[in-house]
């Protein structure tokens, strides 16, 4: 996993999303919440799957939710539930929010069944600029007036050097 170059993205003022991110390695949680908080998200962390479910349920269960999580990221394997059991049990409940996924044991059936729930997947180690390339593109509304112009340059400015495919685009897979 590479940081080289670890500065925003993209200006803001303020908050642009809310990502909750799940991953049971400290230093890499430590790691990939930085780097999303660099391009404005605010960020809230589980340590473990019990955790995640934790966060999730407690939007569920407030009648008028004080937040939403506009992205989650988490790590497939981690004690308490795994990040795949979670992102398929949002699309049997009809949940759409992005998500990616992170592992460094994957496979072609797991690539599968996450390419299948429309979100993405991340092998370990990976380039943490991909990872916000991602982000940025996952948290990009469809006729976003927020900041359209910066999100394009850094999809210019990534595209080259990322390996990102999003779901959407195939046909960009090397």
């Amino acid at each position: 996993m590479t940081n080289h170059r670890l500065a925003p993205l993209v200006e803001s003022d303020g908050p642009l999303s809310r990502v909750l991110l799940a991953e049971d390695d400290r230093e890499m949680r430590d790691l990939v919440a930085i780097a999303l908080r660099l391009d404005g998200a605010e960020v809230v962390v589980a340590r473990d799957g019990t955790e995640l479910l934790e966060r999730l349920g407690s939007m569920c269960s407030e009648p008028a939710p004080r937040f939403r999580y506009d992205l989650i990221v988490a790590d497939i394997r981690m004690p308490g539930c795994t990040g795949l059991q979670v992102l398929e049990g949002m699309r049997r409940a009809g949940w759409s929010t992005p998500m990616i996924l992170m592992t460094p044991f994957s496979d072609r059936a797991t690539r599968a069944r996450v390419e299948e729930q429309r979100a993405v997947l991340f092998d370990k180690p990976f380039d943490v600029d991909d990872l916000r390339t991602a982000a940025l593109h996952l948290l990009r509304p469809p006729s976003s007036s927020r900041m359209p112009a910066a999100l394009a340059a850094a999809d210019v400015a990534f595209a080259a050097q990322s390996s990102f495919v999003p779901p959407d685009q195939p046909w960009r897979r090397r």
